[in-house]
């Protein structure tokens, strides 16, 4: 009787073994962020991630089952323990007790192994999300670069589409930037640039999306209710800029910078080109009218410049 419970017991921890052979293996087995092909990276890391959470679930499963493996042998061994036999029942007896030590301490191995593994998967998946988020960053202005501007924007037309949810775009673009370039050096315009996108990513809400289009141009994508909310903000972070002196480099150089900005809110039917040309054509209406203002798109052929 007692060798068919303690069998009861080994069979899983066997199971338990086979599982975790394959987990550590597949965890030990995976590529090195920089190995994933640059032409699929993110779809790879996508994967990657989704598969190594799945991995971590598993080992933390795992880790549970084997405690209460062993709790159950722990106690399974002093039942036995206590039994007062002789003869052949005694040398059933011995057996049995060293069978279960034997278990216990294989399941003592997995429960370092399962350690071992999640530690070795958190890991990597740091890794990978670090990388994931290199590839989203723009390398000069330290923000969101064009890509993960787009797939922000897709997706808050999706969430505009399907739930009505507002939001705004706000294009910038830095007054007179090729004038700081052939006076000061790109150098100097290199270094605006990425004073410019830490002082976006500062003046924006968590929700908020700062990013980096091109050149001397950068984007806002605003979570508002409404226009006056998104004309507020952007006037805010206009004035910021124009009161803020940037360091151009030698000497302690610095140069004052001013922003002209093109806003237009979502509508229904928006797509990625439809809401970029508005705020498009409304800061190039701010550019034409003077600079270091906000101009907003609010019906077809009409262009406001507004102050707050």
């Amino acid at each position: 009787m007692f060798l068919i419970h303690v069998m009861l017991w080994v069979l899983p921890s066997v199971a338990i073994a086979v599982v975790l052979g394959v987990a550590i293996g597949r965890a030990t087995g995976l590529p090195c962020a920089k190995e994933i092909d640059n032409a699929a990276l993110e779809k790879e890391r996508q994967k990657m991630l989704h598969a190594m959470q799945a991995l971590l679930t598993c080992t933390e499963q795992l880790a549970s089952d084997v405690g209460s493996h062993n709790a159950v042998l722990h106690e399974t061994e002093r039942s036995i323990d206590d039994v007062q036999v002789e003869g052949v029942l005694g040398v059933v007896q011995s057996m049995l007790l060293t069978q279960v030590s034997s278990i216990l301490a294989a399941n003592q191995r997995l429960e370092d192994d399962l350690v071992c593994a999640r530690y070795e998967l958190e890991e990597q998946a740091r890794e990978l999300d670090r990388t994931r988020q290199e590839a989203r960053t723009d390398d000069l202005a330290g923000i969101a670069n064009r890509k993960a501007l787009f797939e922000r924007l897709d997706y808050l037309l999706s969430v505009n589409k399907r739930r009505g949810t507002s939001f705004a775009i706000v294009i910038c673009d830095v007054d007179r930037f090729k004038w700081i370039n052939d006076t000061h050096g790109h150098q100097a315009g290199d270094r605006v640039i990425n004073q410019m996108g830490r002082t976006l990513d500062a003046q924006i809400r968590e929700t908020d999306l700062a990013g980096r289009l091109g050149g001397d141009e950068f984007v806002l994508l605003l979570y508002v209710e409404e226009l006056q909310q998104a004309i507020e903000i952007g006037n805010r972070i206009r004035r910021v800029v124009e009161q803020s002196n940037f360091n151009t480099g030698g000497d302690g150089e610095h140069v004052a910078v001013t922003l002209s900005m093109g806003l237009t809110v979502a509508r229904s039917g928006d797509t990625a080109e439809s809401i970029m040309a508005r705020a498009d054509e409304s800061l190039y209406s701010a550019k034409r009218n003077g600079r270091n203002q906000l101009n907003v798109f609010q019906q077809e052929s009409e262009l406001v410049a507004v102050e707050v």
